[in-house]
């Protein structure tokens, strides 16, 4: 596959062995990768002392040092990367989709699982969330893999009938969903970036800002934001996201509202 592409140069920002094995064999002429890694000694061309254990930065950042060799800077301010972050060429909407999603009303995505990257909101508190945002301005969509959709059954009989099951997407229909969309509401997961790269809004729900997930792994767009929890009383490495409160996110999406 990767011979197939014919590509110019191939940057392991993900570093995984089999891969920077794949991409020597495939001869692509620039193979860049860190030098932390001891098989991009074996594998790759370009090798570039970063380092992300430790690292303050975030992912985006530590990225751009990955591909230092092919720019002129990679040292950037978050500020200057947002004008360049974007997803502009996404799947067309099906139509049975594109029905969905009310005309006169705000259309947002709810992901209330997180897949195990952090402790998920209480369903409680998006229930109550849909409760405070009435059906006169708005219209929900829970979303998650077909598996959390059967886990999430039980809870989503009982939502109210402005909020609709739309769990079991897969990620090119989740990509036109999201962007038809005004916005999306999720902890730090895969959905969220998307949405913030589709440049609809995208509300984060973070840990404490002491944590240092806010840092490495907040949504990067230009209607991208978070909410954190509370500073926690114990430790400051706590994921719990339950102290976010539901007027608080309420208020940011009633922002949305068309």
């Amino acid at each position: 596959m990767l011979r197939e592409v014919g590509a110019d140069a191939i940057l392991h920002v993900f570093p995984r062995r089999e891969v920077a094995a794949a991409a020597r064999d495939a001869r692509i002429p620039r193979r860049i990768g860190t030098a932390r890694r001891w098989f991009h000694w074996l594998t790759c061309t370009e090798r570039v002392n970063v380092s992300r254990k430790r690292s303050h930065l975030h992912e985006a950042q530590l990225n751009l040092k990955v591909a230092a060799p092919l720019l002129a800077g990679s040292d950037l301010a978050l500020a200057d990367l947002v004008p360049h972050i974007g997803l502009t060429r996404t799947p067309a909407l099906a139509p049975a989709l594109a029905t969905r999603l009310a005309t006169d009303r705000t259309n947002v995505l709810l992901q209330p699982l997180t897949g195990g990257t952090v402790p998920p909101w209480p369903l409680e508190r998006w229930k109550a969330l849909a409760e405070a945002l009435g059906a006169d301005r708005f219209r929900f969509f829970v979303t998650g893999t077909a598996d959390e959709g059967r886990q999430l059954a039980p809870w989503l009989a009982t939502l109210p009938a402005h909020v609709e099951d739309a769990t079991g997407l897969g990620l090119a229909e989740l990509l036109a969903f999201a962007r038809a969309s005004d916005g999306l509401v999720a902890a730090s997961t895969g959905p969220l970036h998307i949405a913030a790269a589709l440049g609809v809004h995208a509300l984060g729900l973070y840990p404490a800002r002491s944590n240092a997930l806010l840092g490495r792994w907040h949504p990067l767009g230009a209607r991208a934001e978070v909410i954190t929890a509370p500073e926690p009383e114990v430790s400051p490495a706590t994921l719990d996201i339950a102290g976010i409160d539901v007027p608080d996110v309420a208020a940011a999406v009633a922002r949305w509202a068309r």
